[in-house]
């Protein structure tokens, strides 16, 4: 089991963590208690990203047999959605490593940065 949110008997909000078997915030309002668990979440996915991410780097298969090359995945992107949406993304990549302070790309945003 995962969270509760719990109301106190002064009408504030708590959150019962069902794994750890304890309240792990308390005296808490909605905002607070999503705060907390944006942050819960945030360094879940931060370690998953950098497992995967190493696994990637070293030549591993990170997705099993479902994983796929960047010539393969711009192929797939090719079939759905068309050669310029696969050519987008060749025209807009740096060609060189992106700086630590330049966000990455997505997919959306506008060539002159102006979503």
């Amino acid at each position: 089991m995962g969270y509760q949110i719990i109301q106190q008997p002064n009408g504030m909000l708590s959150l019962w963590d069902g794994i750890g078997q304890g309240i792990v915030i308390f005296d808490a309002d909605e905002d607070e208690i999503v705060d907390y668990l944006i942050e819960v979440h945030r360094n879940l996915t931060k370690a998953n990203v950098a497992a995967t991410a190493a696994k990637v780097r070293k030549g591993e298969q990170a997705y099993y047999q479902f994983t796929i090359s960047w010539s393969e995945a711009l192929t797939r992107m090719r079939d759905s959605h068309g050669k310029d949406a696969a050519q987008e993304i060749l025209d807009r990549m740096e060609p060189e490593p992106v700086p630590a302070e330049r966000k990455p790309g997505r997919i959306g945003d506008s060539l002159d940065g102006k979503a």
